[in-house]
């Protein structure tokens, strides 16, 4: 189910500020538009960014939305045509591995930005489409999406690293081809990666690791239809996060060759407040349910309610 909160045609970005109130589990962005004779494709259309309450939230290329997608659980549609159809679908989610809602709300601000790379940007009629996954739920957290991009010259040892003051308490790392898609994920490009996350370590080879990332998705080993162009660098589940959150990923490649690997991560703000807004609500609703039900005489129902709630 989506719920649509703007559309707009434009040449450079789209800008949208959410004045109203809606709780979602994501927002999905639907970008449609006419090619030129030579296909657009996912590394010309852009940059995304969220932000809540003067703080970024999301800052990420489309592409890697995109190509990280098999790993959240889905695919995202990319449709490009020589002198035909352009479209692309991706979602931006709001939770990881759980039943997080976000209730964004007039006060806090919250900003979604489109910024088309050159190539869109000197086309006319492209359309962007915002909506909201609309969701009811408990929030304890708004998700972190953060991607830094490093360049190496020539062979050897190379450190990366993300950036403190963007991303905490780290749930997740992605290692990911550059847009040109110059570097990719092999053997002949990166052939090893040690580091950690937060205290966790890890050592292993690109094709180990890539080869490890089929319990997600079956995964090309080397640029091709299916290949998604990303690697799972680490995850854990938010049932079991005690001692596991990390705020910084350290890494250290062994390269053969000039590279421009790109890092994503994926981190937890904790927000407290939210947490005591949307568990009120949660209450009312639930209170409103159990008279509306009382009323009707729906026993089972009160029995049933009453016995999940421990009564």
């Amino acid at each position: 189910m989506l719920q649509l909160l703007d559309s707009d045609t434009s040449t450079g970005s789209f800008f949208h500020a959410i004045k109203r109130q809606v709780s979602l589990s994501a927002f999905f962005v639907y970008i449609t538009g006419t090619n030129p004779v030579t296909p657009l494709t996912l590394a010309d259309l852009g940059r995304i960014r969220y932000g809540v309450r003067g703080r970024t939230r999301v800052d990420s290329d489309i592409e890697k939305l995109v190509r990280l997608s098999p790993f959240w659980g889905g695919e995202a549609h990319f449709v490009s045509t020589a002198s035909g159809e352009l479209s692309c679908g991706f979602f931006i989610p709001r939770f990881w591995m759980s039943d997080n809602v976000e209730l964004v709300q007039s006060e806090d601000n919250a900003q979604v930005e489109v910024i088309f790379g050159a190539a869109v940007a000197n086309q006319t009629g492209f359309r962007v489409e915002l909506y909201a996954v609309p969701d009811e739920g408990i929030q304890s957290y708004e998700l972190l999406i953060n991607q830094t991009e490093d360049s190496f010259t020539g062979a050897g040892e190379f450190t990366m690293s993300s950036p403190q003051s963007t991303v905490e308490n780290i749930v997740a790392a992605y290692l990911s081809d550059d847009q040109s898609g110059a570097t990719t994920l092999a053997a002949t490009t990166i052939s090893r990666v040690r580091g950690r996350v937060g205290s966790r370590a890890f050592d292993t080879s690109i094709a180990a690791l890539l080869s490890a990332n089929n319990r997600k998705r079956v995964l090309s080993l080397t640029a091709g239809a299916d290949y998604v162009g990303a690697a799972e660098l680490f995850a854990t589940e938010i049932s079991d996060l005690t001692g596991k959150l990390g705020d910084d990923v350290a890494l250290q490649l062994t390269l053969t060759g000039t590279a421009k690997p790109q890092l994503v991560t994926m981190g937890l703000a904790f927000n407290p407040n939210k947490l005591s807004d949307t568990t009120a609500r949660q209450r009312a609703t639930m209170e409103s349910i159990v008279a509306r039900k009382a009323g009707a005489g729906k026993t089972r129902t009160l029995s049933t309610i009453s016995a999940l709630a421990g009564r």
